[in-house]
């Protein structure tokens, strides 16, 4: 995690610009050792730091945290309010680099969409993250998924999710009551999903 390699006592130890320059110069030392070497960033931080990773003297691939997050949400909501407003105003990144376009990895999903351009759209930014929390916990009345809340905070109601693809599309549920209609409609929404991420700019990871 990017975000996170500089420690500094008395910071939050996130975003540091010494990050910056330590990544530059690894990149430095690989372009000697390696030169067909490519580094990729994995920063689930506010989009605006994010993109600050993304430079060919940095990573020349990133992971598309916000795409993802997004994606799940479009899901959750029926809505692509937020999806479209991020595909066209902080989808562009250096000619130089491209974006790693994903469903689903290793790590939890944070809900990293910024406040403002949520408020934009006249979404309460702490709100929408409790619904969709309650919602890919299987919690909110209708929901399909069965995710579990990961590093939450009973004090704010902050969380993330973590979960495969088939368990928060609907198929880990759909298979539970033995429902063809439902595994056929979970098996759909996973090949949506697939579908943005072969379409959007980038590189899809399968």
């Amino acid at each position: 995690a990017l975000a996170f390699i500089w420690k500094e006592l008395g910071t939050s130890c996130e975003n540091l610009p010494e990050a910056h320059t330590l990544i530059q110069a690894f990149n430095a030392a690989a372009s000697i050792a390696a030169p067909a070497l490519l580094f990729k960033s994995e920063a689930i931080v506010h989009p605006d730091q994010v993109i600050k990773y993304i430079h060919v003297d940095e990573c020349q691939l990133s992971y598309n945290p916000l795409q993802m997050a997004l994606l799940w949400n479009s899901l959750a909501t029926r809505k692509v309010r937020l999806l479209s407003q991020a595909l066209q105003e902080r989808n562009q990144i250096p000619d130089e680099c491209v974006w790693v376009n994903y469903i689903r990895v290793h790590d939890d999903i944070g809900w990293t969409f910024s406040d403002e351009d949520a408020g934009r759209l006249n979404i309460n930014a702490y709100d929408h993250r409790q619904f969709l929390n309650a919602f890919y916990t299987g919690k909110f009345p209708g929901s399909f998924a069965r995710g579990l809340a990961f590093q939450e905070n009973p004090f704010t109601g902050d969380a993330r999710i973590s979960g495969t693809t088939a368990s928060l599309a609907g198929l880990e549920k759909a298979l539970q009551e033995n429902s063809t209609q439902e595994v056929e409609l979970a098996i759909r929404r996973i090949q949506l999903l697939q579908a943005i991420t072969l379409t959007t700019n980038g590189i899809p990871l399968i």
